[in-house]
């Protein structure tokens, strides 16, 4: 038996329910003195919290980062919480003295809303994982185990917001691309290098990529882009409280699917929205789905 004074052990499958329970209520208490200042948004995704401060002057602004800081130091102290310092960064907006990026959720995001550093950072990433699969497969035996943790090291890498950053291949606008949206192409000649490690074949062999990606279970690029609009497009229709319901459907009035009531457009250049609206209007039967469970069943067989 293990003694615990308080909280609950590290690993625990109870912790990430006692910590959105515990922390519910954290947007309604740190606000209570800034949002009388400023415009205030306050996300949670697990352990990470965002706020954004609106206001007219960078007076207001300032005020209310002060009061929501005095808030927050509260908030975790009642909680026995403790703030990562080290982590906590502030991104002031057309402030010429910032940086140049801020990460979210995995996400590096400049201060134009582009991706471009995002996209070398995965793609350097994705370089460096199938290097260690390709070291492990000289000492592991080919088959289902590698394969999993290829899987795991490398697709798990690329799903992260791929269908936000990233075009599906029915987004052939150029004009209109997303700056520093990038090609996928490069990152598809690495899926197509690990599904040839993974089966212990070269590039001489003159083996079609798209047979050695099904052998080892890999998708292509396209495949996680448009599995993930299609479920991201089925909640913003089916759950008018998504979290990213507001940004996911302000764009350009061309990107608007079949049966798809979308706001006109605040930009036209939103990868997210042509991606949705391409998974949308491909799948009569996504748009039918009645429950989440029945709408991955019918997402994850596009791309």
């Amino acid at each position: 038996p293990v003694e615990v004074k308080f909280g609950v052990p590290q690993g625990s499958c109870l912790g990430p329910l006692l910590f959105i329970l515990l922390t519910a209520d954290l947007p309604e208490k740190v606000c209570k003195t800034a949002s009388n200042l400023a415009g205030l948004g306050v996300f949670l995704y697990a352990d990470d919290t965002l706020v954004t401060v609106e206001a007219t002057t960078w007076d207001d602004v300032k005020a209310a980062t002060r009061a929501l800081e005095e808030d927050m130091v509260e908030y975790s102290r009642d909680n026995a919480l403790h703030l990562n310092v080290e982590k906590t960064q502030i991104l002031h907006l057309k402030n010429p003295q910032t940086i140049g990026t801020l990460g979210l959720l995995g996400v590096e995001i400049d201060r134009n809303g582009a991706f471009g550093t995002h996209h070398a950072n995965v793609l350097n990433e994705l370089r460096r994982r199938t290097g260690a699969i390709r070291r492990l497969a000289s000492v592991l035996p080919r088959g289902k185990l590698l394969n999993e943790i290829a899987r795991a090291l490398v697709i798990g890498k690329l799903n992260v917001c791929a269908w936000v950053t990233r075009r599906s291949q029915g987004y052939q606008d150029q004009s209109r691309r997303e700056p520093g949206a990038g090609d996928n192409a490069a990152v598809q000649v690495i899926l197509n290098d690990l599904a040839r490690t993974l089966n212990g074949v070269r590039r001489s062999d003159r083996i079609r990529a798209s047979e050695l990606l099904d052998r080892c279970g890999l998708p292509t690029v396209n495949k996680v882009v448009t599995s993930q609009s299609a479920m991201a497009v089925w909640k913003v229709s089916n759950d008018p409280t998504f979290p990213l319901a507001e940004l996911l459907v302000s764009h350009d009035e061309r990107t608007r699917g079949a049966a798809l009531n979308l706001k006109k457009a605040s930009t036209s250049r939103s990868v997210a929205a042509k991606n949705m609206a391409d998974a949308w209007s491909s799948s009569p039967d996504l748009r039918d789905a009645q429950t989440l469970v029945e709408a991955w069943q019918h997402a994850k067989i596009l791309g």
